[in-house]
């Protein structure tokens, strides 16, 4: 059975020190990669994915039974995502955040086989990147 997702462009991020980003258009995965903070920076001050009106990232969130293992972290995902709001805000592009357990268990690995994308990910950052557009896009599909 093929999963029903809406055909449209947009741009997801997996946010970390090592960021996944891959660039859907038309419902098809067309690029993938895994950056720095600094690609990414450059990616975002010198406007590589504006064009896109949809950017999807994993949320951040601080659960207090986390707080204590995340002491003196320096929380790069936080920072990253702060750096998608202001770039978002500046392109005006509609930015959406997702919380991080809610897509994993619902976009699973054999939802992304299914689409064909699983084979052309390289890392765990990719993949996490695809699990939030996938949610996405099925989400869209669903209620548009």
């Amino acid at each position: 059975m093929r999963i029903p997702i809406a055909k449209m462009d947009l741009v997801a991020f997996d946010p970390g020190e090592s960021t996944g980003v891959i660039v859907i258009e038309d419902g098809n995965l067309v690029e993938h990669d895994t950056i720095t903070i600094e690609e990414l920076e450059n990616g975002l001050l010198h406007g590589k994915w504006k064009l896109y009106d949809n950017w999807i990232a994993e949320d951040f969130i601080l659960y207090p039974w986390m707080a204590e293992q995340l002491g003196f972290n320096k929380a790069v995902p936080a920072r990253i995502i702060g750096m998608l709001q202001l770039a978002a805000k500046q392109s005006g592009v509609t930015l959406t955040l997702f919380n991080a357990g809610t897509v994993k268990n619902f976009a699973t690995d054999n939802k992304l086989k299914q689409l064909s994308w699983f084979d052309r990910l390289q890392s765990k950052h990719e993949k996490d990147a695809a699990k939030h557009a996938l949610y996405f896009l099925i989400k869209k599909c669903v209620l548009d």
